[in-house]
């Protein structure tokens, strides 16, 4: 990532770079490195990758762009699983945060991210795919939170 992150900011590539194979594999596995610092290392880079990801998946709108990307073996599918995956954590790590609420016994805050996290779940399923997460686990977990919240009463 360091050798990526030093080649992509190199003073001397100041301005708009030209797209050739150079270009598509420094932008490619740096956005990717950023990306894999955030899932597998818990690193801050998540607001970076994500939006290095978005900007080539929408330079690839381009019938030039993409072919050069395709020659380098990147799909646009590819980038867009990236950027699931990355939804994925984001929906994780609120899950995560929620069961933190719950454990310290604050079920009001965790009432309201899992809420949260059910209306997001009606507008995107395919983003809860990858988190193991369903309504039906959400439903259960709101129901006891309900019934702690009955108890304290």
């Amino acid at each position: 990532l360091a050798f990526f992150e030093q080649a992509f900011s190199d003073p001397e590539r100041k301005g708009t770079q030209p797209l050739d194979d150079y270009e598509v594999i420094l932008r490619y596995n740096y956005a990717r490195g950023l990306q894999q610092a955030c899932l597998v290392l818990y690193y801050g880079t998540c607001v970076d990758a994500r939006r290095r990801l978005e900007e080539i998946l929408a330079e690839m709108d381009g019938s030039a762009a993409l072919r050069i990307y395709s020659s380098n073996r990147i799909q646009p599918k590819q980038v867009q699983t990236a950027l699931d995956d990355l939804g994925a954590r984001a929906l994780r790590d609120r899950y995560r945060v929620a069961m933190e609420h719950s454990t310290a016994g604050r079920y009001v805050a965790a009432k309201a991210v899992l809420e949260g996290l059910k209306q997001d779940l009606a507008k995107d399923r395919a983003a809860f795919v990858a988190t193991g997460l369903d309504r039906a686990r959400l439903d259960a977990d709101l129901s006891y939170f309900n019934e702690r919240l009955g108890q304290e009463k």
